[in-house]
């Protein structure tokens, strides 16, 4: 299916099962981010999941409306994979969210709610595998 025809669920939940809870294990971090791996998702650095987590808060700007630039919060993640060559690449994926201070938990809570519909409905399954539109 194309992205042209696709439907989104706008206002559905998400519930997720199966899987097992695995730590965040930090590697190091600074004011603005932490750099972390995935408990046991490899035995080298080579072999780990990893992610970054990022943050900017909100700062004070005229130019801004209301006042305020947006805040923003990012998760990068960093999968290894060994190649049929034996070359090894990594597979990467980032979910933002920039969201202006007046923003309520209500609406930060319906953004990540469509979020995540857009990364597990099935009409955008092409885009997420082929990565293409069409």
């Amino acid at each position: 299916m194309t992205i042209r025809n696709a439907s989104i669920p706008v206002g559905a939940t998400f519930s997720p099962s199966g899987g097992s809870a695995t730590t965040i294990i930090p590697i190091n971090s600074d004011s603005a981010s932490l750099r972390a791996f995935v408990g046991s998702s490899g035995v080298t650095a080579l072999d780990r999941t990893e992610c970054i987590f990022t943050g900017k808060t909100p700062k004070v700007s005229s130019q801004a409306p209301g006042g305020f630039t947006q805040g923003r919060a990012s998760v990068k993640i960093i999968v290894p994979k060994i190649l049929a060559t034996a070359k090894r690449t990594l597979n990467t994926g980032t979910i933002e969210l920039s969201i202006d201070p007046e923003t309520t938990t209500e609406e930060v809570d319906a953004m990540r709610s469509l979020l995540i519909n857009f990364l597990n409905d099935t009409d955008f399954a092409q885009l997420w595998l082929n990565q293409s539109t069409n």
